[in-house]
């Protein structure tokens, strides 16, 4: 066989390996996104008959940059025959859910209350107070993996874990819901480790006395009160959108470790390079310490 006849047959199967790596590199960035469920790839096969278009076309056309548009009329198509199924909720009907609602007592000499969250991905709500006789209350709800919540004692403090349990989707979608209500009458100690994390925490009437959020790609709203005496708080995260906000008279400090590529921080005045800080902070009797670090972020604060 002829060098000229092998080439041609070698361009076709380069422009259908391309096609296949950018189309199912396309999809999982979707699926890392939030924008698909990670049960889209247990249809993905119904659109092989794409392959036969892409591979006809290929055929057909001899021209290099023909075969340019080809390509690109192929991932278009693909990820348009995607989005309408999504729209149409052929994937979101797809995937087991597991739903539990939460009840956890308040139980009597308890000084201190630890939440901690280790999901996957979540959606986490976090408000208060609850009623006076629970230490939280509200639901959790978990799609294509299973999830248990622990309660246990150690001395005076009541810990309560929520974890995966089980295999589950090796992808990363917002696959669990957290909302919950906690109790005002016991100091907060509370820890979120995701894959991804959209969380709306408004703790302006809570005794939130430590704060880690540990995710990729996130957005958090985070509503700070004036019950603890000091409060300290982590942010590890990816790529994200930050907004904070606390109670007029409540000292705030904010250091940056790295990446923050916006901010809007209101009230607060620059103390060095990387740390900002209300007037008077350290003569203010409810202290905030805030330490962000993160991915190519936007920040924003502001009291209220």
């Amino acid at each position: 066989m002829s060098e000229n006849q092998i080439q041609p047959q070698w361009r076709i199967g380069r422009t259908l390996i391309g096609v296949i790596l950018v189309f199912f590199g396309l999809v999982y960035l979707g699926v890392n996104l939030g924008i698909f469920d990670w049960t889209l790839w247990t249809h993905i096969w119904r659109l092989w008959p794409l392959l036969l278009v892409a591979l006809g076309l290929s055929l057909l056309v001899r021209r290099r940059l023909s075969r340019f548009l080809v390509f690109f009329f192929f991932v278009f198509v693909a990820i348009a025959g995607l989005w309408f199924l999504w729209t149409q909720s052929e994937f979101q009907r797809l995937g087991s859910y597991d739903s539990q609602d939460v009840q956890v007592a308040l139980e009597p000499n308890t000084d201190l209350a630890k939440l901690d969250i280790n999901l996957p991905a979540a959606t986490v709500r976090l408000s208060g107070p609850a009623d006076t006789e629970s230490l939280m209350t509200g639901r959790v709800e978990t799609r294509a993996f299973e999830h248990v919540i622990t309660s246990e004692r150690n001395g005076s403090t009541h810990i309560v874990t929520i974890s995966q349990t089980g295999g589950g989707a090796p992808f990363v979608g917002t696959q669990a819901l957290v909302d919950l209500q906690l109790s005002a009458r016991v100091p907060l100690d509370i820890t979120a480790h995701t894959g991804k994390l959209d969380a709306t925490l408004d703790f302006s009437s809570l005794n939130v006395q430590h704060l880690i959020l540990e995710s990729g790609a996130s957005s958090l709203n985070v509503m700070f009160g004036n019950i603890a005496a000091r409060a300290e708080v982590k942010i590890n995260v990816g790529a994200s959108s930050v907004t904070l906000s606390a109670p007029e008279g409540v000292g705030v400090r904010i250091a940056f470790s790295s990446g923050v590529s916006s901010t809007s921080l209101t009230g607060l005045e620059k103390i060095d390079e990387n740390t900002y800080a209300s007037k008077d902070f350290d003569q203010s009797d409810k202290q905030i310490l805030i330490d962000i670090q993160s991915g190519v972020s936007s920040v924003v604060f502001n009291y209220r």
